[in-house]
């Protein structure tokens, strides 16, 4: 009925309702002792008893909890169930290991004197889940974190000479050399079919289609040809994608599904195929006549088949490995690689040239005439002066060299709009071509696709020529462009006499990007000097989930008895690993480091700031820290305390040792056992050991000079006899045990009369293992140590002993245990894996270097600091984005805010932003000037600079938007949308140079200029204007980024005034919300940060195009610019859920999907067994083919720690929950494997 929240308890009160139940006539009693409604509300209270107000140590709830265990439940036969009854109730809660909580539940009487109920370790679990098995309503919404895309430019194969495709294609480096064609083949068509011939089903997994970045190619546009059927057909294909399917037979039917290759790759491991020439006939017969072939096979059959079918020799290159490309017979002709007009004399060609054209104007004016004439067209020229052109011929088409040496349409006079406007409306074919890196050349690239969205039928084709080698290729290419009959693009770049064009691919990296400012996640990332973190994991059990999180503990105020040390590097010990395998209670990884004193309370005067010092935590009673030597490295000391503590106390003051005792010692070669050989070399004791392999016993031989006869096998009982026997039957006055279960009750039997056993692992004590009785009648001791005990309850007695051990460090008698292993902090994982597969030997160390790169899980709401003590301008900033983003930049550290418009702070709208912002913490300005004005752009930032620090980063969002198709565009219009773009960003850009540097520079560019929306041909302009600026910056090495921001929905033009047209229809689907547009902004920014130019962001990120997978997944029509060869690798459509090639993702999606495909349960077992052969040898690190699936695991190693991470893997990649003990039993994996398909979601065959 009530509960009151404390910090690990609560209290409550339960109602006793009437439940609706109707008892037999004549009953007198409830048929039960507690309702289990009742018994639920009283579990129930461990939820407010755990809340901390997100305070350390308190739960968050993000994920559903489910009871796992509780050790006592206690029900009073008088507990009270009439209704009305109220019983008050108290529950005790605490942490369990990482993501479990334990809890102690009361219920009482009235007057709280008599228990009804108890529950004692009340234990519940994190559930974790998959995204995809998260509840919810459906949206129709698009993902937030799937919203951008990115440009680039690879070459034009289709028209490229045999000469340009081998100079190209031998520039690459040899090994990525059939990978490369393949992606500019993939280029050009982005929904091509692939099939690439492997001699047998195991080679898939090394295919070249493997090579290929993340996204270049869905599984479903993939297939494998296998020439012979040996190897498993479900083989585990690692980063592959597609299907195989068989060729070697010609009996063998092929698939009636598969469609026709556009690329077809013959390597070179087919050369040595018996069957090739039926092999090649099989291939070919799916395989289209224009296909492009790329083969590195050398076989003369291999040749004579594709020439057979009409294919052609592109080019062949022998140096450093061979290659060979060949082109079907619709594609290539006379040994050309360009298809073009065979007779254009019907056809008429005007050239617009210059009114005064200079000498470069006229040579390549000329040289482009005798082109177009050598076609069999007829040429003409005109200038703007001559007007427009009235009745122009279908044939004919212009050629514009206006803006061949000089930019003319960023600054246009209104005669020259006039028929530049005209000329553009009345020509069905165009052709504009600049040369040089002049960022004004971009505007006509907005303009050229507004004309032809307006306008049907009219092709607008533009050729950029580079500075260097523009001219000199820039008429032939021209020519080429302009008589091809087989390109469909129609923007060019020329770069070193070479043609590229340009495609817009999903950006993988900017949605990442997204995901982690949106949401909290974990990503590799450096870790700054000043970082408070702490070493967690996510998944008890699972190793790959080992992360950084924020150190909330050291919010807290300094304790007088405390010292505070920057961590140099980290010792790792089994507990640690138990812990993160969640098998022991505890929350904390990393148990002793080494560092310098940061802070020293004012009890803990022994230390000063920059002592060199160890200890087990980076804030701690100073009593546990004791300085080190300046001889002995941090990484040396870091492995010491845990090791030497334990061993010392163990053996000095619990097992009371003295000279010439006995003492034999468990796991001697890891880091307490050397220590505690270390220790019974001091005080002169006979030393015997256990060892778990050849390599350990030769390493204490070695090191440490123990007699061979005294070192045993850890690994069974034979111990025990040894002991007894090299004894003379007296056993050893010590044991030093970290052995569990049949292997510690062999050990106490190695005890002398009046010895002493030592235990110090964990897994038995918390298994409450039973202990035999006999032993103790020789009038033995058994004692437990935890050294954490000791640290809770009396940190000055571990203190003293610690300084002991360390006297013993200064004086060179005690050294870190051999050999010292020491990993970057960032591959903590594999660490933990050495360690947990007992192979290690000596003491593993993390090493803590600042910017070391390391799994780090990053707050959303924190992923962006920004500087309180810079500016940051806001050009345009006083619309729905401009007050979205200066509220954002407060949040997140900014207190200096401008912004700079043509109102200045003159609306209602800027003063209430600027008072909110104030009220926010911040300093707001509001500056009346043009940015497209220079003078009053100047007077601003004057007026800004002496009220305000200095700029530091700025984002432009001036515009001027006038909808009208260009037909009725008048001048005006034209001029008034196209400055704010134009001569505004680069008064900007100017500005802001290398003398005055940024943080971050971002354009508001739109998406309208990526398409060339209908109505927007100013604003287009000006925004393809802003796209080439951005690149022209980063090629002067100065920051920028131009957006082109898609449908914003909640903050924006369109949210304040409405959609319309197809905007409206694709709002719900692809708008970009507030979040989404935040998350955007804070990746653009970080990523400009870095002074690395290579960790900047692309020039020119593009927003909310949206894919044919989204706009089929919301019934929507794909949209017409989807059929422009740009968009080509947005429209491609895939039936597979994660298509992508290259590194793709990992395992757990290739097990997952193949097991969903599965057409059988034979091969869903084959595909279990695989993964795991596969699973055992990742985590054993052997090759897969030393593990036989016909062996059980646990005779490749795995042990139950091992087994641990495999039965938890098995359970979230297979969708099967299997005990531990099938997976330790003494059955084959591929019986195994049957068990698994058996219990598995994802194989429904009986």
């Amino acid at each position: 009925r009530c509960c009151r929240v404390g910090d690990g308890q609560s209290t409550f009160e339960v109602w006793v309702t009437d439940i609706g139940e109707t008892f037999s006539k004549g009953q007198l009693e409830r048929p039960f002792l507690i309702h289990g409604a009742t018994l639920d509300a009283v579990f129930q209270s461990w939820l407010s008893s755990t809340w901390k107000g997100g305070a350390e140590g308190g739960f968050d709830f993000t994920k559903p909890f489910v009871p796992v265990h509780f050790t006592e439940l206690e029900v009073s036969v008088d507990i009270p169930g009439n209704v009305g009854d109220i019983l008050p109730g108290l529950c005790l809660s605490e942490r369990f290991g990482f993501n479990d909580l334990s809890a102690d539940t009361f219920m009482f009487d009235s007057n709280v004197s008599k228990p009804y109920l108890v529950v004692k370790v009340f234990r519940v679990s994190e559930l974790y889940m998959d995204d995809g098995g998260k509840g919810g309503e459906q949206s129709n919404e698009v993902d937030p974190t799937d919203i951008t895309s990115e440009v680039r430019w690879n070459y034009a194969l289709d028209v490229m000479e045999p000469e340009e495709v081998n100079r190209v294609v031998s520039s690459i480096e040899p090994s990525k050399r059939v990978a490369e064609v393949i992606r500019m083949a993939l280029h050009l068509n982005a929904a091509a079919s692939l099939i690439q011939v492997v001699p047998d089903h195991d080679a898939v997994a090394s295919c070249v289609i493997s090579e290929l970045p993340e996204g270049t190619v869905r599984g479903n546009q993939v297939r494998y040809a296998v020439v012979l059927a040996g190897g498993s057909k479900t083989a585990d294909h690692g980063s592959a994608i597609g299907k195989p399917f068989e060729v070697g037979k010609s009996d063998a039917p092929l698939p009636e599904n598969i469609t026709p290759a556009d690329i077809l790759v013959i390597p070179a491991s087919v050369d040595t195929v018996d069957n090739l020439e039926q092999v090649l006939e099989r291939v070919l017969s799916v395989t289209k006549p224009e296909a492009t072939v790329v083969a590195t096979a050398k076989n003369k059959l291999v040749a004579a088949a594709l020439e057979a079918k009409g294919f052609r020799l592109v080019t062949s290159i022998e140096k450093d490995g061979h290659i060979a490309l060949y082109k079907g017979s619709k594609t290539a002709s006379s040994g050309s690689n360009v298809r073009c007009t065979s007779n254009a004399s019907d056809r008429q060609a005007v050239l617009l040239v210059p009114t005064a054209q200079s000498t470069v104007s006229k040579d390549f004016t000329r040289s482009l005439q005798l082109n177009l004439v050598a076609k069999g067209y007829s040429v003409s020229k005109r200038t703007l002066a001559d007007g427009p052109k009235d009745d122009v011929p279908e044939t004919e088409l212009l050629v514009s060299l206006l803006e061949l040496e000089q930019p003319l349409l960023d600054d246009l006079k209104e005669d020259q709009y006039e028929v530049i406007k005209a000329l553009s409306l009345a020509y069905q074919r165009l052709l504009w071509i600049t040369c040089g890196d002049n960022p004004s050349f971009g505007v006509i690239d907005g303009l050229s696709r507004c004309i032809e969205s307006e306008i049907a039928g009219t092709r607008f084709q533009v050729l950029h020529l580079s500075q260097t080698t523009g001219l000199q290729h820039g008429p032939s290419l021209a020519t080429r462009i302009l008589t091809s009959e087989v390109t469909k693009d129609d923007e060019f770049h020329e770069r070193d006499g070479t043609l590229q064009v340009t495609r817009i691919y999903r950006s993988l990296e900017g949605n990442e990007s997204i995901k982690h400012h949106l949401e909290d996640s974990t990503r590799l990332s450096s870790i700054g000097p000043e970082e408070d973190l702490r070493l967690s994991i996510d998944r008890p059990g699972l190793l790959d989930t080992l992360q950084f999180m924020d150190d909330d503990r050291l919010a807290a105020p300094l304790a007088d008895h405390e010292v505070e040390i920057k961590v140099k590097a980290t010792g790792l010990n089994f507990r640690d690993v138990m812990a993160a395998m969640g098998l022991i209670p505890m929350s904390v990884l990393g148990q002793e480091g080494s560092g310098v004193v940061l802070r020293v309370g004012r009890d803990a005067g022994r230390f000063k700031v920059g002592d060199r010092t160890h200890a087990t935590r980076i804030r701690v009673d100073h009593r546990i820290v004791s300085r080190i030597p300046d001889s002995i490295s941090f990484e040396e000391t870091a492995g010491l305390p845990v090791a030497l503590t334990t061993a010392y106390h163990a053996l000095v003051y619990l097992g009371r040792l003295t000279k010439d005792k006995s003492v034999l010692i468990h796991a001697a070669a890891g880091g307490v056992g050397q220590a505690a050989v270390q220790v019974a070399l001091h005080l002169g004791l006979t030393i015997y050991v256990t060892v778990g392999s050849e390599d350990k016993r030769r390493l204490l031989i070695d090191t440490y000079g123990l007699p061979e006869a005294h070192i045993f096998n850890s690994r069974d009982a034979s111990f025990a006899k040894s002991v007894k026997r090299v004894t003379g039957g007296r056993g050893v006055d010590c044991v030093l045990d970290s052995l569990s279960g049949e292997l510690l009750r062999t050990s106490w039997e190695c005890l002398a009369t009046f010895g002493t056993f030592v235990e110090i692992g964990l897994r038995d004590i918390l298994d409450n293992t039973r202990l035999d009785m006999r032993p103790f009648g020789k009038s033995t001791t058994f004692t437990f140590f935890n050294q954490f005990t000791l640290y809770e309850e009396d940190p000055a007695a571990l203190g003293a002993i610690l300084d002991e051990a360390f006297k013993l460090v200064h004086r060179g008698t005690l050294r870190a245990p051999s050999p010292l292993t020491v990993t970057p902090v960032g591959q903590a994982g594999d660490a933990f894996r050495t360690i947990q597969k007992g192979k290690h030997r000596g003491k593993m160390v993390l090493s803590f270097t600042d910017g070391t790169p390391a799994p780090v899980r990053r707050k959303a709401a924190d992923s962006l600091r920004l500087d309180p003590d810079v500016t940051y301008l806001l050009v345009g900033g006083l619309g729905g984005l401009g007050r979205s983003l200066a509220r954002q930049f407060v949040s997140c550290g900014a207190r200096n805010i401008a912004f700079l418009s043509r109102s200045g702070n003159g609306t209602p709208e800027a003063e209430v932003l600027l008072d909110e912002v104030t009220r926010m913490g911040a300093k707001a300005r509001a500056y009346r000037g043009d940015v497209s004005d220079q003078a009053s752009f100047l007077t601003a930032l004057d007026d800004c600079g002496r009220e305000l620090p200095p700029i530091r980063g700025v984002v432009h969002m001036a515009m001027a938007l006038r909808d009208i198709v260009f037909e009725k565009m008048s001048f005006d219009w034209w001029r008034t949308g196209l400055r704010p773009k134009v001569q505004g960003t680069w008064n900007l850009h100017e500005y802001f140079n290398h003398d005055r540097p940024l943080d971050f520079f971002i354009i508001c560019s739109s998406i309208s200029g990526v398409y060339g929306y209908p109505s927007q041909a100013q604003y287009s302009a000006g925004n393809t204007y802003q796209d080439t600026l951005a690149h022209y910056r980063r090629a002067q090495g100065l920051k920028a980024v131009s957006v082109n921001l898609g449908i914003m929905r909640d903050v924006s033009v369109l949210a304040e005034q409405g959609a319309t047209g197809n905007f409206l229809l694709w709002e719900e689907t692809l708008g970009i919300r507030e979040p989404a547009f935040h998350a955007l902004f804070k990746g653009l920014i970080n990523r400009q940060k870095s002074d690395d130019p290579a960790s900047w962001p692309p020039a020119q990120v593009t927003t909310g195009l949206g894919t044919a997978d989204i706009m089929a997944a919301h019934g929507l029509d794909q949209p017409g610019y989807f059929g422009i060869s740009r968009f080509g690798p947005l429209a491609v459509t895939s039936s597979d859920a994660g298509g992508a090639g290259g590194t793709g993702n990992s395992d757990s999606v290739s097990v997952a999907s193949r097991l969903a495909e599965a057409s059988s349960r034979e091969q869903a077992l084959e595909i279990i067994t695989d993964a795991l052969v596969k699973k055992v040898a990742d985590i054993l690190l052997m090759p897969p083919s030393e593990v036989d699936p016909g062996r059980p695991m646990y005779r490749y190693g795995v042990d139950s720690l091992v087994a641990l991470e495999v039965r938890n893997w098995i359970t979230r990649e297979m969708q099967a929950t299997v005990a531990l003990l099938e997976v330790l039993a003494a059955v084959p994996m591929e019986v195994f494997a049957a068990r698994i398909a058996d219990k598995s979601k994802l194989v429904a065959f009986d």
